[in-house]
């Protein structure tokens, strides 16, 4: 037993964080990986699973209901249990999280990162992803810098009215 939770923990951190800057990290590593090699079945039921990467188990069934999870079986009354190969997964979707990426973006790619060693594909589509978020930011700030700009002269209209009807 103490031999796998030494190979989970060998698997990958949750996250390799590399660097915080004002709260807020500024390099994640997703490159969660599971190596398939290993002896991945020891079971776990849904609690283990959960503790072991950093969410509720309520949490996990969402996830199955969003059909980013399934257990690797159910037996006897129903029981889920569950593999290391989940765990890598909840890691995935956990650091894709971070990235900023919705559960919807998530479950478009998240298979992509399991097809293959490499995970090119995966790291292909989510580059798309993020490109696609930074022009959406980049239009945002636009924006936001435009409604700054007509905020600060309607002030200074309000501000320069309101001299105008307190001077005698």
């Amino acid at each position: 037993m103490l031999e796998i939770a030494e190979k989970a923990v060998a698997l990958q951190p949750r996250l390799t964080l590399d660097s915080l800057v004002e709260g807020r990290y500024t390099q994640i590593n997703v490159n969660v990986k599971v190596d398939t090699k290993e002896n991945l079945t020891e079971k776990m039921r849904i609690g283990e699973l959960a503790e072991k990467a950093g969410v509720t188990p309520r949490t996990i069934r969402y996830y199955e209901n969003l059909g980013l999870l399934s257990p690797s079986e159910r037996e006897g009354k129903g029981f889920r249990y569950y593999t290391e190969a989940e765990l890598a997964r909840l890691r995935k979707i956990d650091a894709l999280q971070s990235l900023g990426l919705s559960l919807e973006e998530i479950g478009s790619i998240l298979d992509l990162f399991f097809q293959e060693p490499t995970m090119l594909r995966g790291k292909q589509k989510l580059l798309e992803i993020l490109m696609a978020h930074l022009q959406e930011t980049d239009e945002k700030i636009i924006a936001l810098t435009q409604f700054r700009s007509e905020l600060q002269a309607n002030i200074a209209k309000v501000q320069q009215y309101i001299e105008q009807v307190s001077q005698p």
